[in-house]
């Protein structure tokens, strides 16, 4: 059994902004395959929801280090942003280009903002908040 991926607090935090990462052992967000796949995305989802009540502001959620997202991925990714907003948060990306392509073809990046560049993410989610 693979080792599941999980969302931790960035060690930096720019002001008025909370970036979270995604650290996956095998550099993929993906579930549906997997005979575990409830409990691996039930983990995110809690990592996330624990993330956003003790926190404030924006979220870039820091993907770099993922290269493989499938469908079940982009659910989960679609769940986070409920958890953001439902408490009036912004959500933001901040991708490898592998999984930037990912999100341009399904067009997840209409519904959440993206980026690959780390500052610029931190700019947009800064300007999204104030939006």
């Amino acid at each position: 059994m693979a080792r599941q991926a999980r969302i931790f607090l960035a060690a930096e935090q720019p002001d008025g902004v909370t970036v979270a990462e995604v650290v996956s052992p095998d550099g993929r967000l993906y579930a549906e395959l997997e005979p575990d796949a409830d409990a691996r995305v039930s983990g995110l989802l809690d990592d996330f929801a624990r993330l956003a009540d003790e926190s404030a502001g924006p979220v870039v959620l820091d993907m770099r280090p993922i290269v493989v997202v499938d469908s079940s991925g982009c659910a989960l990714l679609m769940r986070l942003r409920k958890v953001l907003l439902d408490r009036n948060r912004v959500l933001v990306l901040c991708t490898s280009p592998q999984a930037r392509d990912v999100f341009e073809v399904t067009k997840l990046v209409r519904l959440i903002p993206c980026h690959t560049d780390p500052d610029a993410a931190v700019a947009l989610a800064r300007a999204d908040a104030k939006a």
